[in-house]
Formats: C-alpha cells, structure tokens, sequence
C-alpha cells in the first residue's frame, strides 16, 4: 500500500451551503452545494455559488506536519 501525503494546497477542507442544502437542490437544479476547499481558499470566505451564502465547514481532514 501507497502512503499519500496531504499539503496546505490540498482540499481538505469540506463543506456546504447551509440555506441550499435545507431543500436539496437549490435553484440551480443540477448544482450541488457542498464543496472542498483547499486552506487558503477557505481563509478568503468562500460563498455558495447559487445564492451567496457563505458556506458552512463540515468537517476538515488533519495534515501532518514536516517541517
């Protein structure tokens, strides 16, 4: 087995729009409202694409440190 390590540059961040994902689909019936996002990209706030909502962190996976 292969060992995979995880940066900063990664997605590890998970989340979802809090306002869209109450009914499912939003209003864009295709889009889906849950997103990764990489730590810089989650440090600038990121919102829903559909209604602008900022999104809502689910849960994020922990990366070893090297340094």
């Amino acid at each position: 087995m292969q060992e995979v390590r995880l940066t900063d540059s990664d997605r590890t961040i998970f989340a979802i729009c809090p306002v869209c994902n109450r009914s499912g689909l939003g209003i864009k019936a295709p889009k889906y409202f849950s997103m990764a996002y990489a730590k810089r990209q989650w440090e600038k706030n990121p919102v829903c694409d559909n209604c602008k909502t900022q999104m809502e962190k689910k849960y994020e996976i922990e990366v070893e440190r090297h340094d």
